[in-house]
């Protein structure tokens, strides 16, 4: 059943001649006529008992008149929330901050544009401020890794990055395969500040000093590029996520560094895709999609 028959019925049913709703549809007679025909063979059913100079409504006309014209006015609502949905939102905004893993936001802006036609926009936030801009509507998608402020927002693992231990090139343990805890027991440990990532950093220390790590150095500085100077200058080491991450971390892929795995690897570091509770309504998007897009093999298990 189409809209334009249900149309052409309703306009000769209030104006009483075919003419006239053919005028009032800015069309002519002929494919009005066909219209109502053709609803009225689907039907089953006449309609309008026709005249010459007009037109009057059967039984079944009378009956089915204000459920089509219902029907009209339910369609016709549906297309005005769909404009002033577009009117409200012209894009799609992922927040993430500067460490975010470059390829596994590529991937995500790949996914969003994919599954639609709005412009999708990258927004460097702190990543103390990603919850509560979600929570808040003003971004639709973050990058983050889960503490309790994300607990009322949804979401899902998309990767699981490995932490490494990064020193001077010329530092002994660089001649280790792997290293262990016993290893950097009496070392300076350099960490970097307990915010904006209370429970990633917290977690960490704690894994250290439960494996016999005692001595750490706080640097009041998220910069990469600022550890590594650390690094250079101090002879600390750092932990560090993996080169895989990208972006800033490939810094440490030069000769000036070396970076070994851990014989007894801390927890991973695990970033989610969050998004806002309004998202799934107001953009049409489902996450899962995204998800399905995004997420590395496995991740979604962790």
């Amino acid at each position: 059943m189409e809209l334009h028959h249900l149309r052409c019925f309703v306009s000769v049913a209030e104006e009483r001649h075919f003419g006239r709703a053919a005028q009032r549809l800015h069309l002519s007679p002929a494919p009005v006529s066909r219209a109502v025909r053709a609803l009225e063979s689907e039907l089953g059913v006449a309609l309008f008992i026709r005249g010459h100079h007009n037109v009057r409504l059967t039984a079944a006309g009378s009956a089915l008149r204000e459920r089509a014209a219902e029907i009209l006015r339910h369609a016709d609502s549906l297309s005005d929330y769909a404009r002033s949905f577009r009117h409200r939102a012209s894009a799609i905004t992922i927040g993430a901050f500067h460490l975010s893993p470059p390829a596994v936001l590529d991937r995500t802006v790949v996914a969003l544009r994919n599954l639609t036609m709005w412009d999708v926009k990258i927004e460097l936030v702190e990543p103390g401020q990603l919850p509560r801009r979600l929570a808040a509507g003003t971004l639709d998608f973050a990058l983050l890794n889960p503490t309790p402020d994300c607990d009322h927002l949804p979401h899902q693992p998309i990767a699981v990055l490995d932490y490494v231990l990064v020193m001077r090139g010329d530092d002994p343990l660089a001649a280790c395969q792997h290293v262990d805890w016993a290893d950097i027991s009496r070392r300076d440990v350099t960490l970097p500040p307990d915010t904006p990532f209370p429970s990633v950093l917290n977690d960490l220390h704690d894994f250290m000093v439960c494996h016999g790590v005692t001595q750490f150095d706080r640097i009041d500085s998220l910069d990469v590029a600022a550890m590594a100077s650390r690094i250079r200058t101090y002879r600390s080491v750092i932990p560090s996520l993996s080169l895989e991450a990208g972006g800033p971390w490939r810094v440490f892929d030069d000769p000036a560094f070396a970076v070994r795995r851990f014989r007894q690897p801390p927890p991973p570091y695990v970033l989610s895709l969050a998004w806002s509770p309004d998202t799934p309504q107001r953009t049409g998007i489902d996450p899962r999609d995204v998800l399905a897009s995004v997420a590395e093999p496995g991740a979604l298990t962790k």
